[in-house]
């Protein structure tokens, strides 16, 4: 992750418990805040002195909140739904749609609708060609051929642009 990346985790985790990750103190939400960004960090590959120094703790803290957190989920249901909802968010915001605002997202769905629309079209007329070049061949003689499907090709291709 990129330092750009963790600091939208530890605001996000902020955000969804509502407290400073980074706060020095042992209140409980602020302390699960830090196990669920440790977890992904840990998730994502980093080190445990590389979240230590992120979230200016001792490394054997990490170790142990880690290594404790599956457990946790278990058996704390608010934990695991926090857990989630700071994943979600996670995923969301790595996703073009999530940045859109009401408006563009509108437009995007019907510039999405009219790219479907010509993937449809395209398909069928080259379904459409296929049997009409396929007829074609069996009954226009070999000598005519070529002239016979550049002609179709170009009375059919003013019908579909």
């Amino acid at each position: 992750m990129t330092e750009k990346q963790i600091q939208r985790l530890l605001k996000i985790v902020g955000d969804v418990f509502n407290v400073d990750p980074l706060k020095k103190t042992r209140q409980r939400d602020y302390v699960q805040a830090r196990t669920i960004a440790m977890k992904i960090l840990r998730d994502k590959g980093h080190s445990f002195s590389r979240i230590a120094k992120l979230l200016n703790l001792n490394h054997s803290s990490i170790i142990h909140h880690t290594k404790d957190f599956d457990f946790q989920l278990k058996y704390d249901k608010d934990l695991e739904n926090k857990y989630e909802r700071v994943l979600l968010q996670m995923a969301q915001g790595n996703n073009i749609i999530y940045q859109l605002s009401h408006d563009d997202l509108i437009k995007y769905t019907f510039n999405l609708e009219e790219r479907l629309k010509k993937i449809i079209l395209s398909n069928n007329r080259n379904k459409n060609y296929e049997n009409l070049f396929k007829f074609i061949q069996r009954n226009i003689p070999e000598s005519n051929l070529i002239e016979a499907k550049q002609r179709l090709k170009d009375l059919t291709d003013g019908l579909y642009n």
